[in-house]
């Protein structure tokens, strides 16, 4: 499948995944029917919802909009077969919480290339109201990107990346095993065939709420983000067995410095301000020794 049409446009497709976002679906799709770059089809993913996403994105009468409703079997499953609806060579990731700038396409499109694996951006963070947080400071390029993944920080804001379905393919998609880390696994194995980078420019608004992964799943995402630096580390570039898995497993159970880290890890969540940085410091911290020490 060509990504281009007759006048040279680069067609894109867009995935968003949702579960329960009535309160904020309405706005995250019209920030995608709003963009500036008009060439793109609109998949989105609806994991069985519960409460009334379903009835609000029946709402929408747009022609590119392509409506996948599937039994609730959580995010990383969607996003597989979400990736299996698109018929572009490039893939825009979006969430069913957030909030796209109206010229997020216009920008990343310009930076497509067929050595080029993952184009994100930076975000601006808002509250569960809108309210606006701080803007995020995410390395640009390659290089950094790589080493900060690598380090145990957050590389690419996952809903702000356009994806090269070629190499998504090529690693096998997200690892199902690998829930709540799912995206830094895929930046780590996609990273051995093409390259990682981010635009200086915010992308999304991203907001933070109590139903985040990152809140709701934090020992199961610190377990995971470890199964993927190990699979880096042994040079493993697809998805996992589950022989594998429960193997790498048992090796960063082992770990000493793993424990630390969690221990901290889960304490983080319940702190505040000063505390809380410092908490998360001391996660990095261990997160970075691990990637010496776990072989």
């Amino acid at each position: 499948m060509t990504t281009l049409n007759t006048n040279n446009n680069v067609w894109i497709s867009v995935l968003l995944c949702t579960y329960n976002d009535e309160k904020y679906i309405r706005e995250a799709v019209a920030s995608i029917l709003d963009q500036t770059y008009p060439y793109f089809e609109f998949i989105i993913v609806d994991d069985g919802s519960t409460d009334c996403t379903n009835k609000i994105l029946k709402e929408f009468f747009d022609p590119r909009i392509i409506l996948i409703e599937k039994k609730n079997t959580g995010l990383t499953d969607s996003l597989n077969i979400g990736f299996s609806h698109c018929k572009y060579d490039w893939v825009a990731r979006m969430d069913g919480d957030d909030i796209s700038y109206s010229d997020r396409f216009e920008k990343q499109v310009k930076l497509i290339r067929h050595d080029i694996a993952v184009i994100g951006g930076q975000c601006t963070y808002i509250d569960s109201e809108g309210k606006k947080i701080r803007k995020s400071k995410l390395e640009i390029t390659h290089k950094e990107i790589l080493n900060n993944s690598l380090n145990g920080y957050t590389a690419h804001i996952h809903p702000t990346v356009l994806i090269n379905k070629k190499l998504y393919f090529k690693v096998g998609g997200y690892d199902k095993y690998i829930y709540a880390a799912e995206d830094l696994d895929l930046w780590l194995s996609i990273s051995h065939y093409g390259q990682l980078m981010n635009l200086k420019d915010e992308l999304i608004y991203y907001r933070i709420h109590d139903q985040k992964i990152s809140s709701t799943k934090r020992k199961e995402q610190f377990f995971n983000c470890q199964i993927a630096l190990l699979k880096y580390k042994r040079k493993v570039y697809r998805c996992l067995t589950l022989n594998e898995y429960t193997e790498m497993g048992k090796v960063v159970e082992k770990s000493f410095i793993y424990k630390l880290g969690l221990f901290f890890n889960l304490k983080s969540v319940y702190k505040k301000g000063i505390s809380r940085r410092l908490y998360n410091f001391i996660v990095l911290f261990f997160s970075k020794i691990m990637r010496y020490s776990i072989k």
